[in-house]
């Protein structure tokens, strides 16, 4: 469960204050997510759908395990799978995304300790 905070965005279920939803980080991010979504609407599918498609045009070697408590959302999980991505679309993907691209820490240092980072 994630609910806004004035120093960021806090998950009361696991790891505290996302630093990348921070003011500092989050317009940037935000930028970022924005894109996926144009190019998943002009696609057709979900924010989520082409990121997974995404991930597995990466190659054998990335297994995306997305999480979800709905049996709606693991359908549109694995229909992923049937979308094929141009090498065009995976550039631009691999562009916005690329190493560094995303501002601020997914979890906060005592977090990190958690899950054995």
């Amino acid at each position: 469960f994630f609910f806004q905070a004035e120093d960021g965005i806090r998950d009361t279920s696991v790891t505290g204050v996302q630093t990348c939803a921070l003011p500092i980080y989050l317009a940037r991010n935000v930028g970022l997510v924005a894109q996926l979504d144009a190019m998943a609407k002009a696609k057709g599918v979900s924010s989520s759908q082409l990121a997974i498609a995404f991930l597995l045009a990466q190659g054998d070697h990335v297994i995306p395990i997305p999480g979800t408590n709905h049996i709606a959302n693991l359908e549109q999980n694995v229909a992923a799978v049937d979308i094929n991505l141009s090498a065009a679309e995976t550039q631009k993907l691999s562009d916005i995304f690329a190493p560094g691209s995303g501002a601020g820490e997914r979890y906060v240092p005592n977090a990190l300790k958690g899950v054995w980072l």
